[in-house]
């Protein structure tokens, strides 16, 4: 019989980083039981990847819900528990409860200063011995934890990608822009500027599209378009009304030129991507083979292991983006990758 694993995501966030682990841990031999909050049920459900598990679903909104688990866990004798989300109230709150047996708790820490400045995180890393970054370059922050063993794992291996059928004009080129819009992680102000200048620039035929893959009615999304209408830049942008489709979402990147992360020193805690977490971004665009543009301050980083262009300002920006002959696709992550990350991941957990 197959050793059982809970992996399990507390919060509705971050669930583009369970395919690859479910995908290890199967690839492995474990049968993983995969527990996520019950607000995401319909979207874990249509994951292709939930079907390779036992899905359990909970409303960690409730204090009883842990306990809850906490029961399931020790009656089925389960020896290892993955915390997608290794840091935050949920995390603090399942691994202050006893285990009656010897449990085997790992997770992944998407933001490692945490590590030093939380004292909510200094009380779950008491329980948790063992835990993932996602980037290579992110290894450099765990010197200082000797107490703490650290493996690294990249979040872009899946068992499929629905993808919608979309025509892309062969005249255009495509900048994505993934993900929720928030200001406070992505300079939105730079793309604006970026565009403006654009429009009063290039007259030559060559047609620019920006596509926000987020929500523009939602959150920050309608400063953003607000900012769009102010300068008549509509022409320039594909935007969203509502939530993006994980197949619509995913033939936008496919078919893009180009990945925008819009990480940059303006915004708060821009710099400490270049050592303590990551950009969601990276990881599509290493998934999809695509090219980034990054801002300079990326450049030269140890184990900055993506496929990226730099620029310093805004001219270099402008540049590499209306130069297309820059810009080149890569290939997808294969099975060679997918092994080394497996195995990088499964020797933790072991």
């Amino acid at each position: 019989m197959a050793e059982k694993v809970v992996l399990v995501e507390f919060n509705t966030w971050h669930h583009e980083c369970l395919d690859s682990q479910i995908l290890f841990l199967k690839d492995s031999g474990y049968e993983v039981i995969l527990v996520n909050d019950i607000r995401k049920k319909t979207h874990i459900e249509e994951k292709p990847a939930s079907r390779m598990c036992e899905c359990l679903f909970f409303d960690f909104r409730k204090i009883w819900s842990f306990m809850e688990l906490q029961r399931y866990i020790n009656r089925n004798h389960i020896g290892n528990v993955i915390l997608n989300t290794a840091q935050g109230s949920g995390a603090l709150k399942f691994c202050v409860l006893p285990f009656l047996h010897k449990t085997n708790i790992v997770g992944t820490i998407h933001n490692t200063i945490k590590l030093e400045s939380s004292l909510g995180q200094r009380l779950i890393i008491r329980k948790i011995r063992k835990v993932y970054v996602l980037s290579p370059y992110l290894l450099h922050s765990m010197t200082m934890h000797k107490n703490l063993k650290s493996a690294v794992f990249s979040p872009v291996f899946f068992p499929e990608k629905p993808c919608a059928d979309i025509v892309k004009p062969q005249d255009e080129t495509w900048a994505c822009i993934p993900g929720n819009v928030e200001y406070g992680r992505r300079d939105y102000g730079f793309l604006v500027q970026a565009a403006s200048s654009i429009r009063r620039t290039v007259s030559d035929g060559r047609k620019i599209k920006f596509i926000i893959l987020g929500n523009i009615m939602k959150g920050d999304g309608i400063r953003l378009q607000h900012a769009i209408q102010e300068y008549g830049l509509q022409d320039l942008f594909v935007t969203f009304r509502e939530f993006v489709p994980e197949d619509i979402f995913n033939a936008y990147v496919m078919h893009s030129d180009v990945i925008l992360p819009l990480v940059h020193p303006e915004i708060p805690g821009g710099e400490s991507y270049t050592r303590y977490k990551i950009s969601g971004s990276f990881s599509i665009a290493k998934s999809a083979g695509k090219q980034m543009l990054c801002h300079c301050m990326f450049k030269g980083i140890e184990g900055f292991d993506y496929n990226a262009m730099f620029y310093s300002d805004m001219d270099d920006f402008l540049v590499l983006l209306l130069n297309r002959q820059t810009i080149t696709d890569y290939l997808i992550p294969g099975r060679d990758e997918f092994e080394r990350n497996r195995l990088q991941y499964i020797s933790l957990l072991e």
